[in-house]
């Protein structure tokens, strides 16, 4: 029966999310565990009936030395049923502090990534609903507010891919069940014991507290929903007002009038703060709430003086506006250059595309000219400026300058691409800079 209750509930799901345009093409992420197993498998029967076409994506994270091994057994999982399959790599070993956010910035970087190069829009996660309980906890202990416990939607938007969930509201039993009735193979992730991750603590006690009574999934399910109704009205307010009152620049910088302040309230006011530093600072985690209540205090209070937050700085513009640019000293290292696309500073996607010799070993960096000096590069360099060039040097905020993107060859500078100066063997197509954000102001859900 509860294998039924799965394929049924897959299908139901796929339902809510159409329309999909005719023979769509989806993605699925596949671990190989058994979520995204039974994930691969109900989507291989739904694509038959829909004339789809799927792909399955598998990342291997470099972090286990079973990892190749388990990526090259999801690609033969996938061939075996006739679907294509493609392996993406971390490119560097992961360091530091909270590794598994890490890896989780990363998988969807690719993931998405390779979603957008290859004109696919939908990607399929196997979140399922034991999932959304966890998330709930796990951000109720951290403190999170009624954004952070919404949770996890069935439809997401992550950078420009629609995010699908079609099993969030499956238990892990039937998905348990269906794996071992459909008689379905799967790789076992030996950090799901591990209790040095909260989900596994959580794992291990929620079965205790749901015999007890004391906790309901369902009920958990429930209270999600209704707080992401109560969160889908603040959204709602957050597009009016940031659509009327909040200009981003693709120079990398925000302008938000002051009267924004007046309408929004405290609530509104913080979120599009925290998305505001996330979006200028390149960030994909959220700010504290201690630093964005500081911040907001302060602009609520004028005159202010030149703020930082979060690698950005605050601070009066003209006119009634508030400008919300890079912190210069918190801009990443240079970065070589390499063919293609690279992301610099979590903030521009960087294109290399010159094959001429006398352009190699560039390097991408911060812009160390203000205006009057880049002029005066642009004057010695017999660069013709277009009336549009000219508009963007005139206008463009004088603390801005030193925050942009600038093509280095060895010490030497060959390029502003968001001007689009380049020296003269250069050619506009050489090198391009296009901000890049890890989210965006409103959510497209």
């Amino acid at each position: 029966m509860k294998t039924i209750l799965l394929e049924q509930a897959f299908t139901e799901n796929m339902k809510q999310f159409e329309p999909f345009e005719n023979n769509p093409v989806l993605a699925l992420a596949v671990s190989g565990g058994p979520d995204s197993m039974a994930l691969l498998h109900c989507a291989c029967r739904w694509m038959r009936s829909r004339q789809a076409s799927l792909t399955v994506l598998t990342v291997n994270h470099q972090l286990r030395a079973e990892a190749k091994d388990e990526v090259t057994k999801v690609a033969e999982w996938a061939e075996n049923l006739g679907l294509p399959c493609h392996i993406l790599t971390i490119p560097n070993k992961l360091l530091g502090n909270n590794i598994s956010a890490q890896a989780r910035e990363w998988r969807y970087r690719l993931l998405t990534g390779w979603c957008r190069d290859n004109h696919v829009l939908h990607l399929l996660t196997a979140h399922h609903q034991d999932d959304q309980v966890e998330t709930f906890f796990n951000r109720l202990e951290r403190g999170s507010g009624l954004e952070g416990l919404s949770c996890m939607r069935q439809i997401t938007y992550m950078n420009g891919v629609r995010l699908l969930r079609p099993l969030l509201s499956s238990r892990k039993e039937s998905i348990s069940e269906f794996l071992l009735k459909e008689k379905i193979d799967w790789v076992k992730d030996p950090t799901n014991e591990d209790e040095n991750y909260f989900r596994a603590r959580f794992r291990k006690i929620f079965p205790q507290l749901s015999d007890q009574g004391l906790i309901s999934a369902p009920r958990v399910m429930l209270g999600i929903a209704n707080l992401q109704r109560a969160n889908a009205m603040i959204e709602d307010e957050i597009s009016r007002l940031t659509s009327q009152y909040i200009e981003i620049s693709p120079a990398g910088y925000m302008m938000l009038d002051t009267d924004f302040l007046k309408k929004a309230s405290a609530e509104v006011a913080l979120r599009v703060l925290n998305r505001c530093l996330m979006i200028i600072g390149g960030h994909r985690d959220s700010v504290r709430y201690s630093t964005l209540d500081h911040l907001y205090q302060r602009l609520l209070h004028p005159p202010l003086s030149t703020a930082t937050a979060a690698g950005c700085c605050v601070m009066n513009g003209i006119k009634n506006k508030i400008l919300i640019y890079r912190e210069r000293h918190a801009i990443a290292a240079p970065l070589k250059l390499e063919f293609g696309e690279q992301l610099w500073d979590c903030r521009f996607i960087v294109t290399y595309a010159a094959s001429k010799k006398d352009l190699m070993n560039c390097h991408v960096g911060q812009l160390s000219l203000g205006r009057s000096a880049l002029l005066k590069w642009i004057k010695n360099n017999c660069i013709t400026l277009s009336s549009v060039q000219r508009y963007l040097l005139k206008n463009l905020p004088s603390q801005v300058y030193p925050t942009l993107p600038a093509i280095y060859q060895q010490d030497q500078l060959i390029a502003v691409p968001y001007f689009n100066c380049h020296i003269p063997v250069c050619n506009s197509s050489d090198f391009s800079a296009l901000l890049w954000t890890a989210r965006s102001l409103t959510k497209m859900e």
